[in-house]
């Protein structure tokens, strides 16, 4: 008779060989479904970044949340912040000087961007210590076209979890704008085939 495998013990990993996930895996994907609907039911662009950044800031009980769209090294087209309610939002030089700071950062495996105050002063002139970014993808042009960030007024343990949440809110935010944008075009150039009227 073959010896029954074992399941390997993971510890504080997500998922492993076993396939068993802990509970807070499983609490954090419910809630990026959960997210990524109210995301989706959203009628403009700037209110589902809105919604992306009061979703990510309240479940991951950060100080602040920003979203960014717009492509890397120009000043965004659109941003969208959450900040804890003794703080101020940033103006527009510091999310530049933030983003600026966040492209710098070395990507971890899951492309989770890391960075703490020591490594700039624009994170202490935003009452932050740590700060955890992802850089959103055009998935048409594969060019990086937005960034999510979240960040805690103390220093904060990241974990693997907290940066595939944030991609999967960040990838369904963009892919909302994108949506809504062409849908906005399509309606704006109004064209109407000739014979049946239909646009």
């Amino acid at each position: 008779m073959a010896p029954v495998p074992q399941a390997e013990s993971q510890g504080g990993s997500g998922a492993g060989k076993s396939g068993i996930y802990t509970a807070e895996t499983l609490r954090d994907l419910s809630k990026i479904s959960e997210v990524n609907q109210k995301i989706f039911r959203q009628q403009t662009p700037r209110a589902m970044l809105n919604t992306a950044v009061n979703e990510v800031g309240s479940y991951l009980r950060a100080t602040r949340s920003l979203a960014v769209v717009g492509a890397a090294g120009r000043p965004p087209e659109l941003t969208a912040e959450f900040c804890a309610s003794d703080l101020k939002p940033a103006p527009i030089a510091q999310v530049v000087l933030l983003l600026a700071l966040m492209e710098k950062a070395e990507p971890d495996e899951l492309g989770g961007l890391m960075v703490e105050s020591g490594d700039g002063s624009v994170l202490a002139e935003l009452g932050l210590e740590s700060a955890l970014g992802v850089i959103i993808t055009d998935k048409e042009t594969q060019a990086p076209a937005g960034m999510l960030i979240c960040g805690h007024a103390r220093r904060h343990k990241w974990r693997p979890n907290e940066a595939y949440f944030l991609q999967a809110i960040g990838d369904q935010m963009l892919m909302s704008v994108s949506h809504t944008r062409l849908r906005s075009l399509v309606r704006r150039m109004g064209v109407s085939d000739e014979r049946t009227g239909l646009s």
